[in-house]
């Protein structure tokens, strides 16, 4: 097989254009395994004035269990193999990161088309204010999704810890 690719290296391109272009169809929902990370917080939650979204984890499992992988943290870019296996490559390409990212504990839900996809709303486990979070944006959040149907998910406010630098999450009151 790699013979061919030897006598004609125009097909290794024609085969890293096909990877790139498989990848660039793709869709990825990233997760977080730790809702109480503050650099999570800092860099995706526009320093702690935006939500934290928690799910289900079974709910999840069960409803895209073929596509929800942990992300693995290496030192070097993978190796992989596009032509003996695309699919693999992919799937490796995807799942692969920079170990300066583990304290993201990451998880990708991947699918083969990009755009927007819906889940159950019982996938919807809690919702996290931040610290920045105004009471009025939380309040128009609570509200929209009670108005859309989300009766499930429990709210929750973020507060520093008063000995530590972690943070504690109180219950809103969505009365």
């Amino acid at each position: 097989m790699y013979r061919k690719y030897r006598a004609q290296p125009n097909l290794v391109q024609e085969e890293i254009y096909k990877l790139r272009d498989h990848i660039h169809t793709m869709g990825v929902c990233c997760f977080s395994g730790d809702r109480k990370n503050a650099l999570m917080w800092a860099h995706y939650a526009d320093s702690h004035k935006g939500v934290c979204i928690g799910f289900s984890t079974p709910v999840l499992h069960s409803t895209f269990a073929a596509h929800l992988f942990p992300v693995e943290y290496v030192k070097n870019f993978p190796k992989v193999d596009f032509m003996k296996d695309h699919d693999e490559a992919v799937t490796r390409i995807i799942m692969t990161k920079s170990e300066h990212w583990e304290y993201e504990k990451e998880y990708r839900l991947t699918s083969q088309r990009k755009g927007l996809h819906s889940f159950p709303a019982r996938a919807i486990d809690h919702i996290i204010f931040g610290l920045r979070t105004s009471d009025d944006e939380a309040g128009k959040a609570i509200n929209f999704m009670k108005a859309n149907g989300y009766t499930e998910p429990i709210f929750y406010k973020a507060l520093m810890d008063s000995k530590s630098y972690q943070f504690n999450y109180v219950p809103c009151d969505t009365r």
